[in-house]
């Protein structure tokens, strides 16, 4: 406020404050409705990560149940391949026996 009484050449600051005043009110507001806003926002930045990272744990643990799922299928395929060979293995005994 004292540079634009210096600026306009008011003698006394108390004019100058009475008719520019709304100046310093208005940058007052403009400020805090910035400051809001980068406030806000962030806030809202943050919530978007906080579902990101809640979606991502979740097909992660998705991704680890389909994995277990294709192991157990694995092992039981070399489970029955193994009987398979094991039944081949005997009847060849029992064939060479005869």
């Amino acid at each position: 406020m004292k540079n634009i009484q210096e600026w306009l050449g008011h003698s006394n600051f108390n004019t100058t404050a009475d008719v520019y005043s709304h100046l310093d009110y208005s940058s007052k507001y403009e400020s805090a409705n910035a400051i809001n806003q980068a406030l806000t926002q962030t806030k809202k930045e943050k919530q978007v990560d906080d579902k990101n990272k809640q979606k991502t744990r979740q097909e992660l643990e998705d991704e680890i149940l389909h994995l277990q799922q294709l192991i157990k299928e694995q092992e039981e395929q070399e489970r029955i391949e193994k009987e398979r060979e094991e039944k081949r293995k005997q009847k060849k005994r029992q064939q060479a026996e005869m």
